[in-house]
């Protein structure tokens, strides 16, 4: 095993009191912004259009709506970190209308990406080493029902010492390989 000792601490009490000592150890965690926790719509959108006629459908009735969720619809083919042009085709735009209307937009960030060689996603993260690995080296696959035959970028290989508040250099590199920092 690399990295040294494993440590291990057991918690005993109440959950109240479990959760107090577990906080002590990690810290406390962050609040969610008030936007993450209120009314939410998410579904299939055709396209950017839609999108603005659910909204403005939640308004005309005074529905409350804090976010709108894109599915794996607006993506490129289903492939994670891309955006299909001709139905989206100005998406920053339309999350900052619906930013000033106070509706946030959140896209589907699904960590399996289509293995396909030659393809921009794929060879950016093999560049950046941000996908799981075997022992051996090889990437592991595995199939998932949209996209097919997929891997899937690392959220396991910590950076610094790989204590509380560290940030799994996989992700950093997969953010950094996509464009989605």
């Amino acid at each position: 095993m690399d990295g040294g000792p494993l440590r291990c601490w057991v918690m005993v009490g109440t959950p109240a009191r479990v959760l107090l000592t577990w906080a002590s150890l990690t810290g406390a965690p962050a609040l969610p912004p008030a936007w993450a926790l209120g009314h939410h719509h998410a579904g299939g959108f055709g396209g950017e259009q839609e999108v603005r006629r659910v909204v403005a459908g939640h308004q005309e009735r005074g529905l409350p709506l804090d976010a709108v969720h894109l599915g794996a619809d607006h993506l490129d083919d289903r492939q994670v970190f891309t955006v299909d042009q001709e139905r989206f085709a100005k998406l920053p735009v339309l999350a900052e209308e619906l930013r000033r209307d106070g509706v946030r937009l959140v896209s589907i960030v699904d960590p399996a990406v289509r293995a396909s060689p030659g393809g921009a996603v794929h060879d950016s993260g093999v560049a950046e080493d941000a996908f799981v690995r075997e022992a051996s080296g090889r990437l592991v696959e595995g199939v998932v029902r949209a996209a097919g035959r997929c891997i899937r970028t690392s959220r396991t290989r910590a950076c610094g010492d790989g204590g509380a508040g560290s940030t799994p250099r996989g992700s950093r590199r997969a953010s950094r390989a996509f464009g989605t920092t």
